[in-house]
């Protein structure tokens, strides 16, 4: 199903995926004052159609009543896949390839941070350590999936 969701256009699976998400996470959901999920590229943006955090985090967004700003952080870098690279890989195959927009507000702000799947938490991470740069207070990630490499 995560697959599908990801690669093959399933985005019928956001909404039972969502609501999961807000069922399972509904402590962190109800400490948060926004919602955003991790970007992709631009390039592969147009590749997909569609970002899957985004669909989620909207998701979780309507049911929870809660802001969501899918345009908060950028990708401003075309990274490679993260498929099949090591944590050290994935660490700085992301390391300063996303950026907060200007029109974002996080200052002081707990944010839920969206993603699809979770592997090693690079990608978490780096965006994390963005939102906190510019000032969230706290940020909780709730993703769809957990794998482990």
């Amino acid at each position: 199903m995560i697959h599908d969701f990801k690669f093959n256009d399933k985005t019928i699976y956001a909404k039972g995926l969502g609501e999961l998400a807000f069922k399972f996470a509904n402590s962190l959901i109800a400490e948060s004052d926004i919602i955003i999920p991790v970007p992709i590229h631009p390039t592969r943006l147009r590749k997909r159609k569609y970002n899957h955090a985004a669909l989620l985090a909207k998701k979780i967004a309507k049911l929870a009543k809660i802001k969501v700003d899918v345009d908060a952080i950028i990708k401003n870098s075309q990274t490679h896949s993260q498929v099949g690279l090591s944590r050290a890989e994935r660490v700085k195959n992301l390391r300063d390839s996303f950026q907060i927009s200007s029109s974002a507000n996080v200052k002081g702000k707990n944010v839920l941070l969206i993603d699809d799947v979770m592997t090693t938490g690079a990608t978490a991470n780096e965006c994390a350590r963005i939102l906190k740069k510019c000032g969230a207070k706290r940020v909780f990630v709730v993703t769809a999936a957990r794998t482990y490499s």
